[in-house]
């Protein structure tokens, strides 16, 4: 019998970065000698890092070999009185897990033959953001900045003399003098070299994540809204002050209000919808009213969609009666990728925010869009040299299918196809949620009249113990296993650099395993930041997560597991996208609340654990790997890292033997020591606080500070 087939609640992890290179003995050697290794491969043996990784202080060290009485992590878990002081905690070295360097300071290179004993990590160099303020007065409106003197033009991006005036002269008219109670902005126009600056920043970062707009074609037809739209975004991706991201945002807030207003668009265009989408996403992501002003004319996410499928629909009828040519084709494509972007924000927002969604997974009956291969080609000639008609495009809904059923999912899928495949097995999930919730769900329909009382559960269902729902949670769980397995060949073909995809696969194994809704509003209640309507529900939600973490505990390590590489993906690979922070604050949460609640015991091998070396233990994992065979070697590990990248055996005995384990996360420690818990949070909160380009991460911070605040004072 397989392992799958021996517990269907085990899932496979599939690794996401290069795996360690293979370990050589000599011939006749049974062991290896500590002379004979290097510390940098120490460095890399996950449960190992634990013991010589030095963002550990020496307080979480103690902790990780002391394992708390069973209801010791519990004892700070009630609700305060509501004169609790809930402040941010003060963070101290011991807090962070920082330590001061033993060694002289060396400065590593990129690579080994710089001369340094190690070389920089192999991660995505993060753009370094200046320091802004926490909130912005409506006087501070001003886009008086310029990049540095260093910074040079990319070719093939600039803007235009007559797209530049038809942006002062819109800025003259909404900005320089205050309209309608708006405040008016500061200094003069914004230059020429800044505007085009932020345009870069779009192309550069953005537009790898969302690729809603073709690059060529919209460079060569710029009008005033897709200009603002571009340099809007294109702000939150540079190095620019908070004040230039948030003018920005009002200035095309205003553009936007103008054009609904006096409905200057008379025939759609998709330059319009473009700038409701980004316009949608600001207003979701960024801090509140820049100025101040009254309540906006907000576009509506169905509105978007639904102009985006009529535009997509024409084209449509218009390929069926005229030869495709390469404009047609990037017409109809542009209008399909802004039908999907919609729903896709749509599912993002209520992953983020634990709402109904607006769109079902009905909703969304379009074509998938196109490879992006064939999305960014610069020209008609190199479009017809490696596009090909596909006999029929499947939809999101035909993909689910294939990839549910079959267990496979095209390799020509581009990214964007990818991402909204994830999002839609969160739309199977919720259906399945919503139908098996339904009390009705549990009676067999008859003829007889009979008691609902007698019949139907009295209780909330608790869906993890319906066997129908365990299924589906399963082969979702298989189909992100599937789109993780694809997504590592890209991962490879890049030199181990994870992609974004790979934060969405991660994140969905936390929205899908975890109740992160009650979680949240536990949390909340916790911190004091919860509504008066909803405190009554907080011994509700603290069963529900005490349930989750003890009786649905296989699933609740696998979330776990995820939820750390969450952390970790964010810190080495952050590409400044609008969904990080809510992906960081989720994933803390989760961690938290499963470091509080897990069952947990002592290891039977303790005393055999304390009595191995650092050597020992090494090759122990080493002849393993090596598959050598002993009742040394088959010794499992105690320690797993779940901040770092993990091989799945290791991964796989977590979730069976995981109470029997330490769980360790750089700067916390051992995850069920009884400060491991806080300590989470306030790393979270550390990570957020990286995250400053959107105005999200400072109210999530806020939660977690407040949070971490609370149990600190218990």
């Amino acid at each position: 019998m397989g392992r799958r087939a021996q517990d269907a609640s085990i899932e496979a992890f599939p690794v996401t970065t290069l795996q360690m290179a293979p370990l050589l003995l000599e011939r006749g050697r049974t062991g290896f000698d500590a002379e004979y290794w290097d510390p940098a491969i120490l460095s890399t043996t996950n449960w190992l890092d634990a013991l010589w990784d030095s963002s550990l202080d020496a307080e979480a060290a103690i902790e990780s070999f002391v394992v708390p009485p069973g209801n010791a992590a519990l004892s700070y878990i009630q609700v305060p009185s509501a004169s609790t002081p809930h402040g941010g905690p003060s963070i101290t070295s011991g807090e962070t897990g920082t330590s001061p360097a033993t060694q002289e300071e060396q400065t590593p290179g990129e690579y080994y033959v710089d001369g340094q004993p190690a070389r920089l990590p192999r991660t995505k160099r993060r753009r370094m953001t200046s320091s802004v303020e926490d909130s912005l007065p409506g006087e501070l409106l001003s886009l008086q900045w310029q990049p540095q003197d260093s910074w040079a033009q990319t070719d093939g991006i600039e803007l235009s003399d007559q797209d530049y005036a038809s942006v002062t002269a819109t800025f003259e008219q909404l900005c320089t003098a205050g309209i309608a109670g708006k405040p008016a902005f500061r200094g003069e126009v914004p230059s020429k070299r800044l505007l085009t600056y932020l345009l870069v920043a779009y192309w550069d970062g953005f537009d790898t994540i969302l690729p809603v707009v073709h690059r060529t074609s919209t460079l060569r037809q710029m009008d005033v809204y897709t200009t603002l739209a571009l340099c809007a975004v294109g702000a939150a991706h540079a190095d620019a002050p908070l004040h230039v991201v948030l003018s920005m945002h009002e200035f095309l807030s205003r553009a936007m209000e103008q054009l609904a207003i006096y409905n200057i668009s008379t025939p759609m265009q998709a330059s319009t919808v473009h700038a409701r989408l980004i316009l949608y996403m600001l207003d979701a992501y960024l801090p509140g009213d820049a100025g101040g002003s009254a309540a906006r004319l907000r576009p509506s996410i169905r509105s978007i969609y639904q102009d985006a499928e009529q535009g997509y629909q024409s084209c449509v009828r218009s390929c069926a009666t005229h030869m495709l040519s390469w404009e047609l084709w990037l017409q109809k494509e542009q209008w399909l990728r802004l039908a999907h972007a919609a729903w896709l924000l749509d599912s993002m927002h209520t992953s983020h925010i634990q709402k109904d969604p607006v769109f079902s997974l009905q909703s969304n009956g379009l074509p998938l869009p196109c490879h992006e291969s064939f999305w960014q080609a610069a020209s008609a000639d190199r479009w017809k040299a490696t596009y090909k008609q596909p006999a029929s495009s499947p939809s999101l809904l035909q993909a689910l299918q294939g990839l549910y059923v079959e267990k496979r999912l095209p390799q020509e899928t581009g990214e964007f196809a990818r991402v909204l495949v994830i999002h839609g097995l969160h739309h199977r999930l919720w259906e399945v949620e919503r139908y098996l919730s339904n009390p009705l769900s549990s009676w067999e329909p008859t003829a007889t009249r009979q008691a609902s009382a007698n019949i139907l559960p009295k209780e909330p269902i608790w869906l993890p113990a319906v066997p129908m729902y365990a299924k589906w949670q399963n082969s979702t769980c298989d189909a992100l296993d599937v789109l993780h397995w694809q997504a590592n060949a890209t991962i490879m073909q890049a030199s181990g650099l994870e992609h974004p995809t790979v934060l969405h696969l991660h994140f969905a194994r936390v929205v899908l395993l975890a109740p992160c809704e009650h979680i949240v509003r536990f949390a909340r209640t916790l911190a004091h930041l919860n509504e008066p309507a909803l405190g009554t529900s907080a011994d509700g939600d603290q069963r529900l997560v005490r349930r989750w973490a003890v009786q649905h505990q296989y699933k609740a390590r696998l979330a776990a597991v995820h939820a750390g590489v969450v952390l970790w993906h964010v810190r080495r690979y952050s590409a400044d996208a609008f969904y990080e922070a809510p992906c960081v604050a989720l994933a803390t949460l989760t961690l938290w609340a499963f470091g509080t609640f897990a069952d947990r015991r002592a290891p039977q091998r303790a005393s055999r654990r304390q009595s191995l070396t650092p050597t020992t233990r090494l090759n122990t994992h080493a002849l393993g790997a090596l598959g050598e065979s002993s009742k040394e070697v088959e010794a499992p590990c105690d320690i797993i890292l779940l901040d770092r990248p993990t091989d799945d055996e290791l991964v796989q005995q977590f979730i069976r033997d995981g109470h029997a384990m330490q769980p360790h996360i750089g700067g916390v420690g051992d995850l069920y020591a009884s400060t491991g818990p806080r300590r989470v949070l306030v790393q979270g909160s550390k990570l957020l606080g990286s995250l400053k380009r959107w105005g999200v991460a400072a109210e999530w911070r806020e939660l977690l500070d407040c949070l971490a605040g609370t149990l600190q004072m218990q």
